[in-house]
């Protein structure tokens, strides 16, 4: 599926619904584009599962929207890897929950 998760607009990849954003691998998360993953709607974030998120390269992590971080649970976040966390920056961290931190 990650070739046609690549053949995707960013118009397409902001309506994913929640069904077909849980049907992508983490092959076809590692697949999208810093644009796509910007794309995704804040809920869309939220409803990533652990690996999905773990999936996310650190460009895709750094290209985030302040509010796409804030989406993302506790175990994502506690999933992510030292690399990852690092391509955070200061403001994602900022408004992370006391929780989230």
């Amino acid at each position: 599926m990650a070739s046609t998760v690549l053949g995707m607009t960013t118009a397409q990849i902001s309506v994913l619904t929640s069904v077909q954003l849980a049907a992508l691998s983490s092959v076809d998360i590692q697949a999208l584009s810093t644009a796509q993953i910007v794309a995704l709607s804040t809920a869309n974030v939220s409803l990533l599962t652990t690996d999905q998120a773990k999936a996310l390269n650190t460009a895709n992590i750094a290209a985030l929207t302040t509010a796409q971080v804030q989406a993302l649970s506790t175990d994502d976040l506690a999933a992510l890897g030292t690399a990852q966390i690092r391509a955070l920056e200061t403001a994602d961290v900022k408004v992370l929950s006391t929780a989230q931190a």
